[in-house]
This record gives structure tokens, C-alpha cells and sequence, in this order.
């Protein structure tokens, strides 16, 4: 069967507020994510059925982040810059990487946004090459606050150890793509509340059990 727990997109909301979460509709048209592009005439639904039904859905999943909430649980959807259905690590850029790292810095512009809320920190894959790991654990230690998650690529935060190559390609290895031990070294716990700019372009943070961190 099909499932639609992604989430649905109606382009009629998605013209009076483009700035809505998922705007435009293009997984692959309006209607639930995921599912045929013809679902909509399959349906017999209107743009104001997919509308109705849009908010509907948004209606529930809300009530069901407020359940999780109030039995003391937790889930990925509530972190700061996640979306819809699909988990959303913060990659770190070559081409950015000092504006990223600045402002998540003391003083940075968006310093209360990374040191007060739970983030997913991605590492940077090239097919089965981890690129720049050392930056990206780096990045993970000078930016995260006490709710930080590293994990792999941009899909989801899982390990690749599966050769299934859907949704997301994943390595077609047997035993997937091996685990760095840098990720597994104890760091220890930040001795800094928050990183800053040493100089310009260049950013601290002083870990208990690693010294300093520099990126």
C-alpha cells in the first residue's frame, strides 16, 4: 500500500503565503507527498478539497507533537530548521563555512538559536567518501548547544550500513561505509558556553577532553 505521513502541500495556500513550509507544491504536485501526480483527479478531489485537507493534516500533526510533548517525549520534527517529513542536518559549506560558524559564535546573529535549541548536524559525503570530516566534527563542536545530533548525509540520521539505495543513495557496499573513530572520540564536555572569533575567520571552543577546538 501507500502511506501518506509525509505531509500534503495545497497550492491555494501555498499562493496566498508562499512563505508556507513546503511551498510550492513539487513532491511531485499538490496533494500528499510522495504519491502519484495524478492522485488529485485519482481522488476526485478539488484545489479546495486538497486545501481543506492540507489544513486538516497540519491540524493533527500539531495535535500529535502536543501528545508527544506532554508525555515528556520528544521528536525530530520539533528541532529548530527541520521540515515536513524529511530530516534536515545543517551542512557545513565550503563557501560559507565563516558565516555558518559566525553566527552560531558568541555575538553571532543567530548565537541564542543554536546554543538554546536541539539541532541535526550533518556530515559532508561524496557517494562513500566522507569530504571533510574533520571540519564537520569541528563545526559540530564549536556550534552545538547541550541537544546536538551528528549523523550522515542529508537524509535522514541514520548510518549507512544497508546497501539499499533509495532515498538517498546510499552506498551499495554490504556492510555499508565504515564509521570513523573520530566521531566516537569522547571530547568531553565544552569548557566555553558558547564558541568565538579568535581572529578573524577563526573560531574556538575548548573541550574538557580535547583541548582546544579550532575551525
Amino acid at each position: 500500500g501507500l502511506f501518506m505521513d509525509d505531509f500534503w502541500c495545497s497550492d491555494l495556500i501555498c499562493k496566498a503565503d508562499p512563505s508556507v513550509a513546503g511551498c510550492p507544491c513539487g513532491d511531485p504536485v499538490q496533494g500528499p507527498t510522495e504519491i502519484d501526480r495524478n492522485s488529485q483527479m485519482d481522488m476526485g478531489l478539488t484545489d479546495e478539497d486538497i486545501r481543506a485537507l492540507t489544513l486538516a493534516w497540519n491540524e493533527t500533526m500539531t495535535m500529535v507533537q502536543h501528545a508527544i510533548l506532554g508525555a515528556g517525549g520528544y521528536t525530530w520534527s520539533l528541532m529548530s530548521g527541520q521540515e515536513n517529513a524529511n530530516a534536515s542536518p545543517v551542512l557545513l559549506s565550503r563557501n560559507t563555512c565563516a558565516q555558518q560558524t559566525r553566527a552560531a559564535c558568541s555575538g553571532g546573529e543567530r548565537e541564542d538559536d543554536w546554543q538554546t535549541n536541539a539541532k541535526l548536524f550533518g556530515l559532508t559525503v561524496n557517494g562513500t567518501s566522507l569530504t571533510q570530516l574533520e571540519q564537520d566534527v569541528a563545526f559540530f563542536l564549536l556550534a552545538r548547544g547541550p541537544y546536538a545530533w551528528l549523523g550522515w548525509g542529508v537524509w535522514g540520521m541514520t548510518w549507512p550500513f544497508n546497501p539499499e539505495r533509495r532515498h538517498g543513495g546510499l552506498p551499495p557496499l554490504p556492510g555499508g561505509v565504515p564509521r570513523p573513530a573520530l566521531i566516537d572520540r569522547d571530547f568531553g564536555e565544552p569548557e566555553d558556553v558558547v564558541c568565538w572569533e579568535d581572529e578573524p575567520g577563526v573560531f574556538v571552543r575548548r573541550w574538557s577532553r580535547a583541548g582546544r577546538i579550532q575551525l
